[in-house]
Formats: C-alpha cells, sequence, structure tokens
C-alpha cells in the first residue's frame, strides 16, 4: 500500500514537471505553484537513496552542487543582512531543482512529454506574436499593432527571444528528422516564422545574438561533411542580409555603440546620463564587479553582497534602480559574491554538459550546444539564474537535457 502510494507521487510530481515545461513560457506564477507541487509530490514519492544513485554520476551534478554549497557557504562572511541573503538562496535553490528534475525523468516517455509542453507553449506564443501584428491580444505584454515594432506577449522580450531562440532549432530538428514533405515543410515555415519573430518583432538585442550564435553552432555541430566551412560562410551571408532587413536589429546596434562612447567619454561618478543608458549600466555594473572580485579574488564578497555594494557605488537612485539589483553578468554576479571559486564552479556547469554532449547522437548533441550557446549569451548579458523566467527556462531545459544519459544499472536477484 505505501508502495503503491509512493508510485502515485512520483507520478504526480512528473506530471507536475510537465506542467511546468508548458508553463514557464507564459505564466510565472503557475510555474511557481506547480514547482511547489512539485516539491511536495517528489518527497512523498520518498526512495531518495534510489534517487541520488539516479544522478550521482551525471556531469551536471557536482557543479550544481557545487554552486549551492558557495551560496551557503557565502552567508558565513556576507556583509548583507539576513533579509538580504535569503533571496538569493532561495533563486539559486534552482541548481537543487535541476537535479530534482533529473530524477523525474529517467523514463524517455516522460523527456518528450516534457519536449511537447514546450513547443505548445512556444506555438501559442508564436501564434501571438503574429496574432498581435493586426489584434489586441488581451494577454499580451505589448499592445502595439504593426509589423517591425515589439511584440512581447509574456513576461519580457528578452525572455521570449531566448526562449525563441531554442524553439528554432526544436523546429529545424523536427524538419530534418521528419520522414514525411508536409511535416518538413510545416516545421520549416515554423522555423521560418521564429526567426523573424526574434530579428523584426522583438527588441532585445540580446536575442539576436542568442539567435545568431545558436544557429551557428547548431549548423556547425550539425553538419559532418568536408564542406562544412562553405555552408557555414553562406550562412552567415544570409543571415547577415536577414538581420540588416530589420530596422529593429540595425537600431538597436547602432544604440549599443553610441551608448559605449557615450559611457567612455563621459563622466563616471554615477550620475552621467551615458550611465542611464542600457548599454551605459552594463558597463557601469561590470566595472564595479570587476574592482570588486579584484578586491575579494578567492571567495568574494560573500551572498547577498553585490547589492550591499552597489548600493554604496551608485548613489543617484534612479540609476541604482537599474543597477543595484544584479550586474547584467551571471559570471561577474557570481566573481562578486564568490569569487574565482565562484566563477570555476560556473564555468564548470557549462563545460561539464558540453563535454557531456559528444556522447549524443549528432542531432541531440547539436541541440545541446546550440542551448549552451544560448545560455552563455545571456549568462554575459543579464542575470540567467537570478532572473525568474529565464532560470526557470535554463533550469528545467539543462535537465531536459542531462537527463538524457542512461540511468545506472541495478543488481537484480536471479
Amino acid at each position: 500500500m505505501f508502495a503503491k502510494l509512493q508510485h502515485r507521487a512520483l507520478q504526480a510530481a512528473q506530471l507536475f514537471l510537465v506542467g511546468i515545461f508548458f508553463c514557464f513560457p507564459v505564466s510565472l506564477a503557475a510555474t511557481n505553484i506547480l514547482m511547489a507541487l512539485m516539491l511536495i509530490a517528489w518527497l512523498l514519492a520518498g526512495q531518495f537513496k534510489t534517487r541520488w544513485q539516479s544522478i550521482q554520476n551525471n556531469p551536471i551534478t557536482l557543479p550544481a552542487l557545487m554552486l549551492y554549497g558557495l551560496v551557503i557557504l557565502g552567508t558565513a562572511y556576507s556583509p548583507a543582512s539576513g533579509t538580504e541573503m535569503l533571496q538569493p538562496l532561495n533563486k539559486y535553490s534552482k541548481f537543487l531543482f535541476v537535479l530534482m528534475a533529473i530524477t523525474l525523468l529517467q523514463d524517455e516517455t516522460w523527456r518528450q512529454r516534457c519536449w511537447r509542453a514546450f513547443g505548445y507553449a512556444m506555438l501559442f506564443t508564436l501564434a501571438s506574436v503574429y496574432a498581435n501584428i493586426w489584434f489586441d491580444l488581451p494577454w499580451s505584454v505589448s499592445h502595439n499593432q504593426g509589423w517591425g515594432v515589439d511584440h512581447t506577449v509574456f513576461k519580457d522580450y528578452i525572455a521570449q527571444s531566448i526562449m525563441m531562440s531554442l524553439f528554432v532549432l526544436l523546429c529545424i530538428q523536427n524538419s530534418r528528422q521528419s520522414g514525411q514533405f508536409k511535416s518538413r515543410f510545416f516545421w520549416g515555415i515554423v522555423a521560418v516564422l521564429a526567426i523573424l519573430s526574434v530579428t523584426h518583432l522583438s527588441s532585445g538585442r540580446t536575442g539576436y545574438l542568442a539567435l545568431v550564435i545558436s544557429l551557428f553552432i547548431y549548423s556547425f555541430a550539425s553538419i559532418r561533411s568536408r564542406k562544412k566551412w562553405l555552408f557555414m560562410s553562406l550562412f552567415g551571408v544570409l543571415f547577415a542580409v536577414l538581420l540588416s532587413s530589420s530596422n529593429k536589429v540595425s537600431h538597436r546596434v547602432q544604440s549599443v555603440i553610441t551608448e559605449a562612447n557615450g559611457f567612455m567619454s563621459g563622466s563616471t561618478d554615477g550620475t552621467s546620463r551615458h550611465m542611464m543608458t542600457s548599454s551605459g549600466a552594463r558597463l557601469a555594473m561590470w566595472k564595479l564587479s570587476i574592482e570588486e572580485i579584484q578586491q575579494r579574488p578567492i571567495i568574494g564578497a560573500g551572498t547577498g553582497a553585490y547589492r550591499h555594494l552597489a548600493k554604496q557605488e551608485f548613489k543617484d537612485q534612479a540609476l541604482c534602480n537599474i543597477t543595484c539589483v544584479h550586474p547584467h553578468n551571471q559570471f561577474l554576479f557570481f566573481g562578486v559574491e564568490y569569487g574565482l571559486l565562484g566563477v570555476a564552479a560556473y564555468l564548470l556547469y557549462f563545460y561539464r554538459p558540453y563535454r557531456f554532449a559528444s556522447t549524443l547522437s549528432t542531432p541531440n548533441k547539436a541541440l545541446l550546444l546550440g542551448f549552451l550557446g544560448i545560455f552563455f549569451v545571456d549568462s554575459m548579458v543579464h542575470g540567467a539564474m537570478w532572473l525568474a523566467v529565464e532560470s526557470h527556462y535554463f533550469t528545467f531545459m539543462m535537465a531536459l537535457f542531462m537527463a538524457q544519459m542512461p540511468a545506472p544499472q541495478t543488481n537484480k536477484e536471479p
């Protein structure tokens, strides 16, 4: 009887996880509720020794535990208050959720259900983006109709763009693997529409970069012939033409150059108008972060310390509202709070899956490497593991990829 209840709790946890894959692209509140329900069901399912055995040799386990271990250790020497330290303890618990999710995804059937759930959510998002050109959708964040303007549907344009970038790769993979012409054609068209939704219907410079990098990596990893470099050169030219046809891309790229030049030539006393721009604020945050890492290079300033240190540097309240939350670079964020140990652990969090990709079939290898490219880009210019929607995305997608590792064989009695 007890074993049956545990089995039902396990199935419930897996169902909640499938729900998470559908909800994290569209609803933060629903995702948080499902995560809480999944955690409760996972605890009720018990069999923790078996769960541990399923992940103890997984490449992602060590860096995930190292990173959360540093978060806990950092509370011992941080200048931040107890309240300020609670937020990172909660946000970085996603490193534990990665491992929990992997234990629930040992069966290929459940992995496929999660892939489909994510695909349905992104199809709905993509359809809403194009419908938003003509109709003012009540669930859309943006309410401006027409072509060539931002059509963010859920949360923010950065999160939507980086998730859409992975969806592009999924569509390309579905098209390549399909045995029917109609299916290949359908997924090919969806891939093109998804690309255009990033390049022409979004304002996110992070999304542009993530899309370009992920497509390049995916294509490079997929092509095994000697004509790889010729194909990649043609791909680069075609994509450059596509990007140049978008006024939004041209404007946003030019603004990066203008804002960066303004910051370099402007005042750095924390009140310069150049620091209030997106690129200027990033450069100011990165400059502060590097200086703080130089002061405490080994173990950093402690959990929650960045906000505490940034408030001392940026006196202007309007600027601080932008720069005192996180430094818009996850590597530097970990560097400020956990020193070079934190940066090394986070690099290991990328390196282990990168090495693991070599054990997969070519299509799955290309998809995982493309995902890592998106993850790396977002980590360089945003708070990949700090911001809620993005951390949900990277957490559960990482679990889905890394759960492909075969479970250890248990000894069976004759």
